[in-house]
């Protein structure tokens, strides 16, 4: 056929029929295989199978009949050689330099033509299912079009994606990421952002950077292409419903089910509504919901909705059905959680046989079932059958997906806690090592991009976590078989133990520092202004989040917000580009993530020693570090028994409501957790007199100074004063300071300044709110303040960024607390500070203190009604009360929350008491260990040291233990040993009735003890 009775055949109608024809980039539809990190210690299971979500185009259902498409070919070699614009405007004849001005157009046309045989070829064998045998046609394709028509050509652009498409369908997507990733920058310069073929391009290139376990990267793709797809398809449209169910994945596997579940909820309404309650799509979004329920632990709700997908695709495609063979998967899954592992068990025995033929043995489907099988032989006893499952499974998954992909890393772990099941620990050591290599190079790398990753390294922060507890617990038992090398696995132990017990708030020291940092080159403000600029984005990000459910009437805030992220992104890059230059050092210590064993033992003085203790599934760690040695070992007492074993021992510490007497302290069992964790390691201890703890898990409520040194008498009676001074108590020993982390330490000794204490005009107290609620003393014996729940105290409005206020009218209803201003007022005297350092009642105002100049201020004192995260829930902040206004605001709703508190500079501040309660609480969000929500944000605010409590501290000793110790403070007695010296003379003061460890032990300090 000549060119010109082409063209005359040719029409635009044809074309862009012909043109939406030629592409084959999504010829199946994506199956959503696994998530790749999991909360639990279970091995990768298909919480989902989101077939129906289209992350390739597919226009094989429409094709033609064999001779129009031959007809089409034909027409496509000549258009593409004469240059007519098709689709979009953009796309005209190629520039010379882009069609190897060396050949003819004779020689062009041949070369497209021959070109466009092999595509054609190409997708012949890609529908009929020979993925292998069209691969190195589309390759061949791909180079005879560059070589024709150039690189920015429709078809060229064709067929990079179609080739990368068939790679990543053959599980080489490391082959196709760059070709996708060239294909989406081509896309948006030939077509343009709203072209669906660029839009395509760039789904794909998210589905590909998931696949590769680059989750956080894959995350702004995804977004971007939801926004895309409302923005030209319509929000009911199905393919945009489809980038709604990506997205809400994506964010689950990122660890962030909270806000993945109501874009779920959405994505089921509007399927249900276009489809029915029988359509494919429907009941895969159902199950997709289910499994965030089941993220949730929202067992009860999740199974109905597994039982009723499972019911409807037996009957619809029959029990052999791929479809059908997920959701048993999916249901066994749930049964397993709900503890029915008879059930689970013979489901998964029936599927994994019926797997291996209809999908393969090498399906990643099929391994996530194979694995999960295992799991739960496993679970029952059966490590030794369990273990040639995880060993076939994590050798096909290196196979497929590499090394070091999240779900091979995952397999990792469950080979390793086998092995160490089946006593094969030295097998266990290299594959435990793998993986905590892996696990820090991804910790490293997610803390050195973008904000996301940032956001995303915090999240992993658990996970991170148990993989350094495994690593320890496989040297343990690896240091037994080979005493030679104790000191080489010690070592090896420290850099785990370190890890695996540094908390969030660590990270709040490490910003403090690197702020101090920049103070010193006159950099504060800057360093300031970007704390606060990377606060106010991780609220920003997160509204967006939230924003992108109700779409059509969240249009605009999610406009408005992503101009906001864009304004606030390129501010920080500003930021960042002035501390690079000016202070290159900023960004080395907010990127520093341990401290290694020499400089550690250099940052510590002859006196002092760091004692970590880190609770596993196998055993709790004691590892005691000195200037001059180290000691390690492991008790046999598991994580779970410990955690038993602290609460029932703060039972004896912890003032009931109505209680009239103080609860009987059991001294055996104290002597005994002293004997488990503690006198193992206590040789390296000796002749030291300061010790920094750093505690992990339930460890972390565990006030170490309450524990017996010496086995009581058989006739001691604990109720018995005499006994109770006679009593060889660890504060006795040591004077114990708390840690976040090893490396808050390095951070406070480099960049801290101690000042002075001393001055008077250091001093400012808040407290003695104006409350209306009946006055009690906090924690007297006959009036003990009980449990308030703070979500009943949050208001209808809401401030910036949608966080909730206070209501003032429920706050006024908290109890009285008179007792705080005897408190201040004692300290205030004992400090020789003037009146107007303190501020109560009416004064005791948010305005006031976020008002205040903290510059000259060594010591804050604040002693009011505090909650922390335990107690303030998912719905609020763990904070402060203050004196509730008339009408609550932003600024002011009597409130003080730990977002707030991190606004407040007090770096010069060198003890932050926080005399409120239950402020050395762990933090209860499942991202974060340790310490309370409220220690954390002072540490960001650039405190040093804080002074906490375990529990409710006694109104009328609280003042003489903190009056005390600041003044043995003063007269220049180092921080730990100035509270130890409190303690002792509280407790041996007949006069004051206060033998008890409930009553002088409540305090401790965290951070600098000097």
């Amino acid at each position: 056929m000549k060119a010109e009775e082409t063209s005359r055949l040719f029409n635009s109608d044809t074309a862009q029929e012909m043109w939406t024809l030629c592409s084959i980039c999504c010829i199946f539809n994506a199956i959503d295989r696994q998530d790749s990190f999991f909360n639990r210690a279970q091995p990768n299971s298909v919480e989902n199978g989101f077939r129906e979500n289209s992350s390739f185009r597919c226009s094989i259902s429409v094709m033609p009949a064999r001779g129009l498409l031959e007809m089409k070919r034909t027409l496509l070699s000549w258009v593409s050689l004469i240059g007519i614009s098709i689709l979009s405007p953009s796309v005209t004849a190629q520039t010379v330099a882009d069609r190897a001005p060396q050949l003819s157009t004779d020689d062009r046309y041949e070369i497209a033509k021959q070109a466009d045989q092999l595509a054609g070829q190409a997708m012949d064998l890609v529908r009929s299912g020979d993925l292998l045998a069209a691969l190195p046609l589309y390759k061949e394709a791909l180079q005879l079009s560059r070589k024709a028509l150039g690189k920015r050509h429709r078809f060229t652009i064709e067929n990079m994606n179609n080739y990368a498409f068939v790679l990543m369908f053959l599980d080489r997507a490391s082959e196709a990421e760059p070709i996708l990733a060239e294909t989406v920058r081509l896309s948006r310069e030939v077509f343009g952002e709203r072209n669906t073929d660029t839009i395509y391009a760039i789904n794909n290139y998210a589905k590909v950077l998931r696949d590769l376990g680059q989750i956080s990267h894959a995350e702004s793709y995804y977004a971007e292409v939801l926004r895309l797809r409302r923005n030209v398809l319509g929000e009911r449209h199905p393919d945009t419903v489809d980038s709604l169910v990506n997205y809400a994945s994506i964010l689950r596997s990122l660890g962030r089910p909270r806000e993945a579940e109501p874009l779920y909820a959405e994505a089921l309404r509007v399927r249900r509504r276009i489809f029915g309650k029988k359509h494919d799509a429907t009941l895969s979004s159902m199950t997709n919901y289910a499994s965030v329920l089941l993220r949730l632990d929202r067992l009860d709700e999740a199974e109905p909705l597994y039982r009723e997908v499972l019911r409807r695709r037996e009957k619809q495609h029959g029990r052999k059905h791929p479809d059908t063979l997920l959701s048993i998967n999916n249901y066994a899954a749930v049964l397993e959680r709900l503890g029915r592992d008879d059930e689970a068990e013979a489901l998964f025995a029936e599927i994994v046989p019926l797997k291996r033929q209809v999908l393969g043995e090498r399906d990643l489907t099929t391994l996530s079932t194979l694995g999960y099988h295992a799991y739960v032989m496993e679970k029952r006893g059966r490590a030794n059958e369990a273990k040639p499952i995880y060993e076939r499974v994590l050798r096909l998954r290196r196979e497929i997906l590499g090394d070091t992909h999240p779900s091979t890393l995952n397999d990792k772990k469950q080979l390793v806690g086998v092995l160490l099941q089946t006593m094969e620990a030295e097998r266990a050591l290299p594959l435990s090592r793998e993986l905590a290599r892996a696990t820090r190079s991804r910790a490293i790398g997610l803390s050195q991009e973008s904000l996301q990753g940032n956001a995303q390294f915090d999240r992993e922060l658990r996970k991170r976590q148990a993989i350094e507890r495994l690593l320890a617990d496989t040297l343990w038992v690896n240091i037994r078989r080979d005493e030679l090398n104790f000191n080489a696995f010690s070592i090896e132990a420290y850099s785990a133990l370190q890890i695996a017990s540094a908390n969030s708030t660590s990270n709040a020291v490490k910003e403090a520092a690197a702020t101090r940092f920049a103070a010193g080159l006159g950099l504060k403000t800057l360093a300031q202004e970007r704390q606060a600029l990377v606060r106010k984005w991780a609220s920003i990000e997160s509204d967006l989040v939230k924003k992108q459910v109700d779409a059509r009437k969240n249009r605009r805030n999610r406009t408005r917000l992503r101009l906001q992220l864009d304004a606030l992104v390129t501010r920080l890059e500003e930021i960042d580009r002035r501390l690079a230059s000016d202070a290159p050092q900023y960004s080395l210590i907010l990127n520093q993530h341990f401290v290694d064993l020499k400089l550690a033992k250099q940052i510590l003085r002859q006196d002092e020693a760091v004692l970590f203790l880190v609770p596993t599934e196998r055993g709790t760690h004691a590892m005691a570090l000195t200037k001059d040695d180290i000691a390690w070992n492991r008790a046999p007492i598991t994580g779970e028994a410990l955690s038993i074993q602290i609460h029932k021992f703060r039972n004896g510490l912890e003032i009931e409501v109505g209680d009239a007497f103080l609860p009987s302290f059991d001294l055996e069992q104290a002597y005994d957790l002293y004997k488990q964790l503690i006198a193992p390691v206590e040789s390296v201890l000796q002749r030291k007199s300061r010790v920094y703890v750093v505690a992990d898990g339930a460890l972390s409520r565990l006030p170490l100074g309450t524990l017996v040194t010496s086995p009581p008498l058989v006739s001691a009676d604990p109720n018995d004063p005499a006994v109770l001074r006679a009593t060889n108590w660890l504060a006795d020993r040591y004077a114990l300071a708390q840690l976040p982390s090893l490396q808050s330490l390095y951070y406070i000794r480099k960049f801290g300044d101690d000042g002075n204490t001393g001055n008077a005009a250091g001093f400012k107290g808040f407290g003695d709110p104006i409350l209306e609620g009946e006055s009690r003393l906090r924690s007297a014996r006959s009036a003990t303040i009980g449990s308030i729940d703070a979500t009943s105290l949050i208001g209808n409005l809401r401030g910036n960024a949608g966080v909730p206020l206070m209501d003032p009218a429920a706050l006024r209803k908290l109890p009285k607390l008179p007792g705080t201003r005897s408190e201040l007022e004692q300290v205030r005297k004992a400090l020789g500070a003037p009146m107007e350092s303190l501020y109560l009642a009416e004064k005791m105002t948010e305005p006031a203190i976020r008002s205040a100049d903290f510059a000259d201020t060594r010591i804050l004192h604040l002693a009011t009604h505090g909650f922390t995260s335990e107690e303030s829930g998912d719905a609020a902040e763990p904070g402060l009360v203050f004196t509730p206004p008339t009408q609550a605001r932003p600024e002011n709703d009597g409130y003080l929350a730990a977002s707030e508190v991190v606004g407040i500079d007090l770096s010069a501040a060198n003890w932050v008491i926080l005399s409120a309660c239950n402020t050395a609480a762990p933090s209860s969000s499942a991202s974060q260990t340790g310490l309370s929500g409220l220690a954390h944000a002072f540490f960001y605010a650039g405190a040093k040291s804080l002074l906490v409590s375990h529990w409710p501290v006694f109104d009328d000793i609280a003042p003489i233990l903190t009056v005390d110790a600041l003044k043995r403070s003063q007269a220049g007695m180092p921080r730990a040993e100035a509270l130890q010296a409190a303690m002792k003379m509280v407790r041996h003061d007949p006069n004051l009735d206060a033998a008890h460890p409930a009553v002088w032990a409540p305090f401790a300090i965290v951070g600098e003890g000097r």
